[in-house]
């Protein structure tokens, strides 16, 4: 903690825990998550947890869940503002947020694949708009003019586990064959699924 009195652990069970330093003793245990606690910040007002269930939660000092968020992915890490209004956090997902911590609203700050990128194609007559195809399993829409991803496609749900994109071509809309056979078309501007051609490759 900021006094430095007390010592905030996470656990891999998705608690933390409240050290005394002076007694050396566990002075609370709290439940902030479903799967693993991955990063813990001290604050004046209380402990911000992310978990590995893609949850950011803010404890009162009794331990009372006073604000909380959802993310796309496992928190990967956090780091506060000098005034401690704001946290920068990473997921598992590639993507960088912003948060408030007085409103738990965040905005996002930087996207990227989590794996190596197998294809790019660029949309016919627009050099500022770019299609990447992962194999961390999505596809994403580039504004090449900000740098920032319009539009993030994935994987039907009936797809096998681990299926990732091997080709990318952009239209009006983006298409991709994938690894489990299939061809499937995305929205340019929301990664919505039109339509898919099931097992239209073996292999």
């Amino acid at each position: 903690t900021l006094d430095r009195d007390f010592i905030i652990a996470a656990t891999t069970s998705g608690d933390y825990l409240v050290v005394s330093v002076k007694h050396k003793r566990i002075v609370r245990v709290v439940e902030a998550c479903k799967k693993g606690l991955n990063s813990v910040v001290a604050l004046p007002n209380g402990v911000l947890t992310g978990g590995g269930d893609a949850t950011v939660n803010m404890f009162d000092h009794e331990g009372v869940v006073v604000g909380s968020c959802q993310v796309d992915g496992a928190v990967l890490g956090m780091s506060c503002s000098t005034d401690y209004v704001e946290v920068i956090l990473s997921t598992t997902a590639g993507t960088v947020y912003r948060l408030n911590v007085a409103t738990m609203q965040h905005i996002t700050i930087s996207e990227a694949h989590t794996d190596s990128v197998v294809a790019v194609a660029f949309s016919p007559g627009n050099s500022e708009r770019l299609g990447t195809a992962s194999m961390d399993g999505t596809c994403k829409v580039w504004d090449l003019a900000e740098y920032t991803v319009i539009s993030t496609a994935r994987p039907l749900k009936g797809q096998e586990r681990g299926a990732y994109p091997t080709c990318i071509g952009m239209s009006d809309v983006m298409l991709s064959g994938w690894s489990d056979g299939r061809v499937l078309a995305h929205d340019i501007f929301t990664g919505e699924n039109l339509w898919s051609i099931d097992q239209a490759h073996v292999g």
